[in-house]
């Protein structure tokens, strides 16, 4: 749930150019962060983003939106493997809560 506030938070607001000032638009992109480490967004990857994301969707040329793009493609597919970890220990917590439920049903 974190994973997907921050990147919903920051990503999205970079994304659509939702920030008034330069300022505001690095202070979103340093709060992705851990999600950039997560992802394995490389230091030229950050370089490019750090210029990308501080200006507005209309000034963006091409290859910011290549840059954006990846970032949002690395976001999503990390953000189904998340997901997919989740519903699986889900799944073994449940198992495991029967498990106990049926040991103390023999007590």
């Amino acid at each position: 749930l974190r994973w997907s506030a921050a990147v919903q938070r920051h990503f999205g607001a970079l994304e659509q150019g939702q920030w008034a000032t330069g300022d505001a638009a690095r202070a979103h992109f340093a709060g992705l962060g851990a999600n950039l480490d997560a992802v394995g967004a490389e230091a030229s990857l950050r370089a490019m983003l750090a210029v990308a994301v501080v200006k507005a969707p209309t000034d963006r040329g091409r290859f910011d939106a290549l840059v954006l793009e990846e970032l949002g493609r690395r976001l999503t597919d990390k953000q189904a493997v998340l997901q997919s970890m989740q519903e699986e220990l889900a799944a073994d917590a449940a198992a495991r809560e029967a498990e106990v439920e049926a040991a103390m049903a023999t007590l």
